[in-house]
C-alpha cells in the first residue's frame, strides 16, 4: 500500500497542503478530486518523490525518504500533469525512457517490444516511428501513459504490488480515450497493482474508483467509497457550487454519462 501520514508542503512561505493522511490499496483505483488549488497535484508530488516534504510516505512499508531514485523507479511510475520535451525524440524513444527507469517485469526475451505492446495498449499503434512534438496533445499524453506502463509493465514483481501515479491522465483526451485510459488503470489493479489517479470528472470517479479522496485547500475533505463521498452537501461546499448527484437535467437538455456506455 502507499500510506502517508501528516504529510505537510510548503513552498516559500505558502503552505500547499497541512497534515494530509492518505491510503491506496494495491488492487484499487484511488482517485483525488477536488478544486483548482486544493493540493492534489502537490500530493501526488509529494507521492512521487518529486517534492519536498514533512511528515511520512511509505510503499509497501518501506519509507520512501529512504529510497534511492532507481529503487522508487522499481516501485511507481509517474504520469505527470504536463510533460515538454525540448528535443525531437521519436515516439518510441520516449516510451523506452520507461525501460530505463526500472524493471519492466516483462518475461525474458520480451522487454525489446513493451513500447509497441504499450503503444498499441494506450491506441497508438503505427506511431513509434512519428516524432513527439508533431503530436496532438491528447496523443502525447498517452504517449507519456505509455512510457509509465513500461516502466512497470508487471503490476506486481517479486510478489510486491507496484503502483501508477496519475496526475489528471484524461484531461486533454476526447471521450472514447478518457474510457480507455480509466480502463487500462482498471486493469493494472485488478492484477494486483494499485493506481492514484487525480481526476476532474466527477461522472468518471464514480465509475472508475474504489476509493475518493475529496481535498480542499491543501486538507483531505472526505475519503470513502464513491457512493459514500458523493454527497450533494460534501460536494457543494467543496466546489462551492450547487450540485446534485444522481439529478436528470430538465427534459429538454440532453445529457451523456460514460457509465451507460459501458454498461
Amino acid at each position: 500500500m502507499i500510506e502517508a501520514r501528516n504529510v505537510s508542503v510548503s513552498i516559500g512561505r505558502s503552505r500547499i497542503l497541512s497534515g494530509v493522511d492518505f491510503c491506496a490499496r494495491p488492487g484499487e483505483v484511488t482517485a483525488i478530486v477536488g478544486p483548482n488549488g486544493s493540493g492534489k497535484s502537490t500530493l501526488v508530488k509529494a507521492l512521487s518523490g518529486d517534492l519536498p516534504y514533512a511528515g511520512t510516505i511509505a510503499f509497501n512499508g518501506r519509507d520512501l525518504a529512504a529510497m534511492r531514485p532507481s529503487e522508487a523507479a522499481v516501485v511507481r511510475a509517474v504520469l505527470p500533469q504536463a510533460t515538454t520535451l525540448a528535443f525531437p525524440y521519436t515516439v518510441r524513444e520516449v516510451v523506452r525512457l520507461g525501460l530505463m527507469g526500472g524493471r519492466s517485469g516483462a518475461l525474458a526475451g520480451q522487454e525489446e517490444m513493451l513500447p509497441e505492446r504499450a503503444l498499441a495498449r494506450v491506441d497508438l499503434s503505427g506511431f513509434a516511428g512519428r516524432f513527439y512534438q508533431e503530436l496532438s496533445g491528447g496523443e502525447q499524453q498517452r504517449v507519456q501513459l505509455a512510457r509509465a506502463l513500461c516502466q512497470v509493465w508487471a503490476p506486481v514483481l517479486e510478489g510486491r504490488p507496484r503502483y501508477l501515479i496519475l496526475d489528471e491522465p484524461v484531461s486533454s483526451l476526447d471521450i472514447k480515450h478518457q474510457i480507455l485510459v480509466m480502463q487500462i488503470a482498471r486493469g493494472f489493479a485488478a492484477r494486483g497493482g494499485g493506481v492514484v489517479a487525480v481526476l476532474h470528472d466527477l461522472n468518471l470517479t464514480a465509475a472508475f474508483a474504489d476509493h475518493v479522496f475529496v481535498m480542499r485547500r491543501g486538507a483531505v475533505a472526505a475519503g470513502g467509497a464513491p457512493q459514500a463521498v458523493m454527497q450533494d452537501a460534501l460536494l457543494s461546499a467543496v466546489f462551492d457550487c450547487p450540485l446534485k448527484v444522481g439529478a436528470v437535467p430538465a427534459a429538454s437538455v440532453p445529457f451523456v454519462l460514460p457509465q451507460a456506455g459501458l454498461a
